[in-house]
């Protein structure tokens, strides 16, 4: 596809922002372009593109070799800086990405997302990198038959929990995570929870709806504490994901 057939209807991106622009799928570009126009009506944010189509620096099977990957870090319009990556993470949920991994560590912390299908059961890729070691730790990635991968969430909840003790705020899980987005959908945008059931990919209603009561102010308020807080640019930098590891 020519590129300006590619970037056709683009309007927050250019070719020049990114490596090979000839080579990204124009699915992910749309939905990347529809990320940063909505999320940009709620507040000024800008998205940078560290990566894109790439044959070398990721793992064999990774997505940037499809090109419907990008290597991304959201930053506040006003300030220049990067939002802090759990922020980051949760603004990326509200997307059909199939895979989303989040980087606390890299220079800037950011994310990699990617189009990659969504699972039979109807999970999505889900991981995140630890500062103290060369592997990416799954959550959700590899499902078992009942659709749990339970050493990859305890793995990735640790890590969380340690963010909310530096935090110095009452530690969560990703499952929390979870709800909140399902709150903020329904109490601060009154999105139905028809809506909701569809984007979390709930199989039962009843489920959604028990999602929404549950969460509380405290858990609210838990968020709004970790908003101000930017994680310790601590460990390697990095940019990219070397060859081996997942992304």
């Amino acid at each position: 596809m020519e590129l300006r057939e590619l970037f056709r209807d683009i309007r927050h991106f250019s070719p020049d922002e990114f490596d090979h622009p000839e080579k990204i799928d124009r699915d992910a570009l749309l939905l990347l372009d529809a990320m940063r126009d909505r999320e940009g009506k709620r507040r000024p944010i800008r998205i940078r593109v560290n990566a894109d189509f790439a044959l070398t620096g990721h793992s064999k099977n990774s997505r940037h070799r499809c090109g419907d990957a990008f290597d991304i870090v959201i930053f506040d319009a006003r300030t220049s800086k990067p939002l802090d990556v759990v922020e980051q993470f949760l603004m990326a949920l509200r997307y059909t990405w199939g895979g989303i991994g989040f980087y606390p560590y890299w220079n800037e912390p950011g994310l990699h997302v990617d189009r990659r299908p969504w699972t039979v059961l109807g999970r999505r890729a889900l991981w995140w990198r630890d500062k103290t070691s060369p592997y990416v730790f799954p959550y959700y990635c590899c499902p078992d038959a009942n659709g749990n991968n339970w050493t990859g969430e305890q793995r990735a909840n640790r890590w969380i929990k340690d963010l909310c003790r530096r935090a110095g705020v009452e530690p969560f899980g990703f499952h929390a995570m979870w709800r909140y987005v399902a709150s903020v959908l329904a109490d601060e945008h009154k999105v139905s929870a028809k809506r909701i059931q569809r984007i979390l990919r709930h199989k039962n209603i009843s489920t959604t709806e028990r999602y929404i009561r549950l969460l509380n102010e405290g858990l609210k308020e838990t968020f709004e504490l970790l908003s101000k807080r930017s994680v310790p640019e601590s460990g390697t930098p990095r940019k990219d994901v070397k060859d081996g590891e997942s992304g």
